[in-house]
């Protein structure tokens, strides 16, 4: 693992600002995740560090992530501080990040010679706040191999013209100095240093005056090392840079002054705030945390249930079902600043079933859709799921604590795209993520918008996920209604969608990292669909892929097969699955019984017989089970019309032999068929499949908003080792709800 180091250099001198952050590092092959104490969110004097990252590996882009916790303020500066290493004519093409920030590449200087160190100063005004999770990239024209980044929010700068001069300076020895800067237009002025050093591990203290901050160190075969310092001061003048590094090495230095608006540290506080749990059944106890800036010295809660507090970080327990607006209100002797959060806080009645959880709100609907997907995993003793973070509008991982049945962010990012929607797929070795903004249908799926695959490796010492190198990697370059993955015994990825009006598949062709070109599935059936129509993929046998699909046009469910190893082209021919009037709808879930050399599969599938006029005693849910030997389908209803179901998903109990399927219904009457309600349960032996008639067990329920719709879980079988979790979501409410069943002999 790539060694990173980060240390504060020498004392700041009484009167002068110092950067002073604790940092617990998370490191990943290509993006470094900086996770901050709460006291580096507040603002020391006039700037605060946001995130720093470093790495030793060959790529032309970098990034690094705001840590949980983290946040920017619209109207505030960022300076981001770059070094990397590389020839002469390499240089930095853009700078950028999740939020659409516009960055200018104020200075550049690097040391002569075929290879060596590039330093880089740029800078970005907020337009729009930084969260966490959100990323600051920097791409250049080709890849180097060292990189290290240090990002700085500032709260002084003149909003309109505030980058002035720039002064670099570039040796080898133990003395850092810049040449002076040209005399500075006003007397007001932030001196910002950026030095970056190398071969060896060492230090760099300022001459008096300066402030350094945390350094900032990409360990590999060499290190490289990135620090800055800042300086204020009151007069117009030319100025530079000087300091010591501890031992004697090459550098490069770069010195740019920035325009400010006061040299004081004194100043309103800017308000915001923290909430665990934001949902439960009441009573819910939710403790409440102070994450100002500005140093505020009095605090005003309103809980939204008629009551509040004026203490810092106050407690409150919320004993009747609603949905809650949080405002804080902080204050100092220069100043006060409100935060609201609307509807933070969800408590659910004591009626409900199943368990409560976060807001679901800027996802768009069926945040836990669409029907072939995969949105959880187990993995190290523990539940995993791809969710919606509400405060940064982006998905990340997060992890269930089963002991108080709440989801936890990791803070891992995994789409920056709000409107998108996953696949997961956890192989025992790394997580996989396809991850694809939605598509009504196929047809009004548009190109532009590609499905990306996100793989992370799992450190089972911290309990978290880092990203690859190389990753996101481009499936295709179409939005899409579903999209589903999964992996063959070749290690070769698979991934299959709707568009047009055909099936479309693609593959990896040299590491996971590389896809082929996509095509339409080569067999019958697989063209002339429905822009409703869907498709899902499965590995399943120990050498073969296989793609159920369905066509509405010819009332039919399609199921073809690859063989692992030959040209991704060739398929056998397409199979029915189910046929015959209204029989295929665009409800398809796919699953295989892992562990089972004899590759069982089974799915569960909806019918159309509700638009054809069918009785009500017609099957509306079919579970469909392949048989092994022949290939042929067998088809078993798990529920009628008159039953109402809707969005079935089923899951695989290896250990007792027992199929598990979860479908949306209302608890009585039928006002539509898809109609959102409440999440039913039933069970079959996998051996005999018969499910017992009626809508069955309810395992998730709002009482206040029955609107729970699009259950699911994962594609792994489950066991009592790992009980079955199932989660789904309330488009009324915008919330995520799930439930945790406990598994034994049926």
């Amino acid at each position: 693992m790539t060694a990173i180091h980060a240390q504060s250099n020498g004392i700041v001198p009484p009167g002068r600002r110092a950067i002073l952050v604790a940092l617990s590092l998370i490191i990943s092959a290509a993006t470094l995740t900086v996770m901050m104490t709460s006291a580096s969110a507040a603002l020391s004097s006039h700037q605060r560090q946001i995130a720093i990252g470093a790495d030793a590996l060959s790529s032309s882009t970098f990034s690094v992530t705001v840590p949980s916790g983290g946040s920017t303020v619209v109207g505030r500066h960022l300076v981001v501080a770059y070094l990397f290493s590389g020839a002469g004519s390499d240089k930095v093409t853009s700078i950028s990040d999740t939020r659409g920030n516009a960055y200018t590449i104020n200075a550049v200087k690097g040391n002569s010679g075929t290879s060596g160190l590039m330093a880089v100063v740029a800078s970005a005004k907020v337009s729009t706040a930084l969260v966490a999770g959100d990323r600051v990239t920097v791409t250049q024209n080709v890849a180097s191999t060292y990189h290290a980044m240090q990002v700085y929010e500032f709260d002084n700068f003149d909003p309109t013209s505030w980058v002035d001069k720039t002064a670099t300076g570039n040796a080898s020895g133990t003395q850092v100095s810049t040449a002076p800067t040209s005399t500075t237009a006003q007397s007001n002025e932030t001196l910002f240093a950026a030095a970056g050093f190398g071969d060896t591990t060492a230090t760099l203290t300022s001459a008096p005056g300066w402030s350094d901050s945390a350094k900032i160190e990409a360990t590999g075969s060499k290190h490289k090392s990135v620090a800055v310092a800042v300086k204020d001061v009151a007069a117009t003048g030319a100025y530079s840079y000087s300091g010591t590094l501890s031992a004697s090495e090459q550098w490069v230095a770069v010195l740019v002054t920035f325009r400010t608006t006061s040299t004081s540290s004194s100043g309103a506080p800017t308000a915001s705030f923290s909430a665990a749990p934001t949902s439960g059944t009441a009573p819910l106890a939710v403790q409440f945390t102070d994450t100002s800036s500005g140093s505020p010295t009095a605090w005003t809660w309103n809980f939204g249930d008629g009551t509040g507090a004026t203490t810092q970080n106050p407690a409150h327990t919320y004993t009747a079902a609603g949905t809650y607006t949080v405002t804080l209100t902080v204050s100092n002797s220069a100043g006060s600043d409100t935060a609201i959060r609307a509807g933070l806080i969800s408590v659910g009645s004591s009626g409900d079933i199943g368990h409560l959880d976060g807001s679901t709100s800027g996802a768009g609907s069926a945040a836990t859709g669409e029907k072939p997907e995969s949105k959880l995993w187990w993995n190290d003793g523990s539940w995993w799921a791809s969710m919606f973070d509400a405060a940064s509008q982006t998905h990340h991982i997060f992890r269930l604590n089963r002991s108080t049945e709440t989801w936890a962010d990791t803070g891992t990012l995994l789409d920056n795209r709000p409107r998108t929607r996953a696949d997961t797929l956890w192989d025992g070795s790394h997580l996989y993520v396809a991850s694809h903004v939605v598509a009504s249908s196929s047809s009004a799926a548009t190109s532009g918008n590609p499905a990306r695959l996100y793989r992370f490796s799992y450190n089972s010492a911290t309990h978290s996920y880092s990203l690859d190198v190389g990753f996101p990697a481009r499936i295709n370059d179409y939005s899409t209604e579903t999209l589903t993955i999964d992996k063959d015994s070749n290690g070769v990825l698979w991934a299959t969608w709707a568009q047009g009006s055909s099936v479309y598949v693609n593959s990896t062709t040299g590491g996971d990292a590389v896809w082929g070109t996509p095509f339409v599935l080569p067999v019958k059936g697989a063209t002339g669909l429905d822009a409703d129509d869907i498709s899902a993929v499965v590995a399943f046998g120990g050498n073969q892929i296989g793609v159920m699909w369905s066509n509405q046009v010819a009332s039919v469910m399609y199921f073809a097969t690859h063989t692992d190893g030959i040209q991704p082209g060739t398929w056998n021919v397409s199979r029915t699955a189910v046929q015959g009037p209204n029989t295929a709808d665009d409800h398809i879930n796919l699953k295989q019984l892992q562990g089972d050399p004899s590759g069982r599969v089974f799915a569960a599938v909806k019918t159309s017989l509700d638009d054809a006029g069918a009785t009500a005693s017609a099957p509306q849910i079919l579970i469909l089970a392949r048989d092994p030997v022949t290939g042929d389908w067998s088809s078993s209803p798990f529920g009628r019309i008159s039953d109402c179901h809707t969005r079935p998903i089923l899951m695989l109990d290896s250990e007792h032999g027992v199929l598990h399927v979860f479908a949306t219904a209302p608890d009585s009457g039928c006002p539509f068929s898809g109609s959102a309600g409440t999440i039913f349960e039933k069970t079959s032996p996998m051996a005999s499949i018969s499910f017992p008639l009626g809508r069955g067990t309810p395992v998730m329920r709002d009482t206040a908003s029955p609107n729970l719709n699009n259950a699911t879980s994962s594609k792994q079988s489950v066991t009592t080792g790992t009980g079955l979790v199932v989660m789904a979501c309330n488009d009324v409410t915008k919330r995520y709800w799930h439930a945790d069943i406990s598994l034994g002999a049926p």
